[in-house]
């Protein structure tokens, strides 16, 4: 059994030697995303496109895992309030500006647009079979655009306007 050392004769604690101490030094962003406002698969659902409040469009590589492939930035006062795909990978946007516009996802701009005659577009899809787009307009009306051209190059792209499915009166 040890004995105790009376108080006067014990050892005191030694202070820590002193050390450089890394720090490392980290600034926070105010990372503010913008809300999603649509999302559309592609038909064959190997790639979704998301469409934000700010304008911009992702585009998603569906594989073994999700994976960001493109970002479209979008321009001041465009915004992508509905997303369609059409036939292979043409991708088609509307939003409140009224018009309709297909991308070209390589160069990440519109290829083509439509000015639909409409203050604003709600929402739009696409009958691949038909060459149509239908997009519902904030003044009660469906309004169909014609997609010309063939997802094998065979005849030219276009986006032209078609007829108009007028309001119902209450």
């Amino acid at each position: 059994m040890k004995q105790k050392k009376p108080a006067s004769t014990r050892e005191k604690p030694r202070a820590a030697p002193a050390q450089d101490v890394a720090v490392h030094r980290c600034r926070f962003v105010d990372w503010m995303p913008s809300s999603i406002e649509c999302l559309a698969f592609g038909a064959d659902c190997s790639r979704l496109a998301l469409g934000r409040a700010n304008g911009d469009i992702e585009i998603f590589s569906l594989g073994s895992s999700w994976q960001r492939e493109l970002t479209i930035r979008g321009a001041a006062g465009m915004s992508a309030r509905s997303l369609a795909w059409g036939d292979g990978s043409r991708l088609f946007s509307a939003g409140l500006d009224g018009f309709v516009y297909e991308w070209d996802l390589a160069a990440l701009a519109p290829c083509r647009t439509l000015d639909v005659g409409a203050s604003g577009i709600w929402a739009i899809d696409v009958h691949p079979g038909l060459g149509l787009i239908a997009a519902a307009c904030e003044d009660g009306t469906v309004r169909l655009i014609r997609i010309g051209g063939e997802a094998d190059g065979t005849n030219p792209p276009e986006l032209s306007p078609g007829p108009t499915l007028g309001r119902h009166s209450a």
